[in-house]
């Protein structure tokens, strides 16, 4: 008897204890007034960060290029100017920010809330505190700028040339009128030929004094260190003359990030044109290539566990990933490859919470 008592005793307390407290789990606006506290939490979702490095190269003719044949014998050398973008590489990473359709309200019905269940799944990542998050969403600018040179028109010799003349002047003699020849000097302009040519001469010379120099034909000789940096020098200044003919090249790196939030489908979204010409355009430009982002549930389309059902007392609701297969392509030139967890392709799960 004094067995089945204590069992009856025991089971009331142990139910007192379970009824001191309790909750009841709905979203963010779906609550009743008569609750007497609440606090939010919010389920994650997953955001892709899309890094991609660009090249810009620019190639400018050099001045004399239409000389380039006849004074150096060089075939080879850019005839316009001319600007090509291109993708070097793309990344994706992938962070956690909560989501703004998965807001719920723990609201106390009784006594209060054990939290150490509410702490474990945050630790995890599977439920997000709101107020711990600072989203850095935002579009990363591209790399600064720089001013591009142009190829330079320079010269060792004056850009005249003295140019005699003949003038006759007229003298009156006692029988007759007689012209005497008088030369007269005056300055004009080179032309671009002439200019042309004068450059390919002390390219030659260039070479003909490093040949020297490496021969030991010099009075003085340098040596070591010297030696390699007046080499290097006249090795500079022929290519800077020498460009003046072939022309130039420049290359612009950029790097921009792109965010995208993924519905958890099976989705394709263009979040971007791409023209060699034009490089990066907005996804709406009616110009360039779609680059686009491809998203798929391994498991195929994720099942919730609710829909219009309401949450058992005393049950956390949390959110389980899932692996997706993760694709970036320009038209049908495939970019990126990857598997990522997503947490919009997983399933909402139930944990009950034990109350003391």
């Amino acid at each position: 008897m004094n067995k089945i008592l204590i069992s009856v005793i025991s089971a009331l307390l142990l139910s007192s204890c379970i009824s001191l407290n309790k909750f009841v789990v709905t979203q963010v606006g779906e609550e009743q007034a008569a609750y007497s506290g609440r606090f939010v939490y919010s389920l994650p979702q997953t955001v892709f960060e899309v890094k991609m490095e660009f090249e810009k190269r620019i190639e400018l003719p050099g001045p004399y290029r239409q000389f380039a044949q006849r004074f150096l014998g060089i075939t080879q050398y850019i005839k316009e100017e001319n600007t090509k973008w291109a993708i070097n590489s793309v990344s994706i990473s992938e962070f956690q920010e909560p989501d703004p359709s998965q807001f719920y309200s723990v609201n106390i019905l009784k006594g209060s809330f054990e939290q150490k269940e509410y702490f474990n799944l945050s630790s995890q990542g599977l439920i997000i505190d709101p107020m711990s998050v600072i989203s850095a969403n935002a579009e990363l600018p591209a790399n600064e700028q720089y001013a591009l040179p142009a190829v330079l028109e320079f010269s060792m010799k004056r850009n005249h040339k003295e140019k005699t003349d003949t003038l006759f002047k007229t003298m009156i003699t006692d029988s007759s009128f007689v012209k005497i020849p008088i030369l007269r000097k005056q300055k004009a302009a080179k032309t671009i030929e002439q200019k042309a040519e004068e450059a390919a001469n002390l390219i030659i010379k260039i070479r003909k004094r490093r040949l020297k120099l490496v021969d030991g034909e010099y009075g003085v000789f340098p040596e070591g260190a010297a030696l390699e940096i007046a080499i290097a020098e006249l090795n500079k200044t022929e290519q800077e003359y020498i460009a003046l003919f072939t022309g130039k090249t420049y290359i612009e790196k950029y790097s921009r990030s792109f965010f995208i939030a993924p519905n958890g489908n099976s989705q394709e979204q263009v979040f971007l044109k791409f023209s060699e010409k034009e490089g990066v355009l907005p996804a709406e430009s009616l110009e360039g290539m779609p680059v686009i982002l491809e998203s798929n549930p391994v498991n195929g389309y994720p099942t919730g566990i609710y829909g219009n059902e309401q949450i058992p007392e005393n049950t956390l609701i949390y959110r389980m990933p899932s692996t997706c297969l993760v694709k970036v392509k320009e038209g049908n030139e495939l970019l990126f490859d990857g598997r990522i967890s997503v947490y919009q392709a997983g399933s909402l799960l139930t944990l009950p919470v034990k109350m003391k």
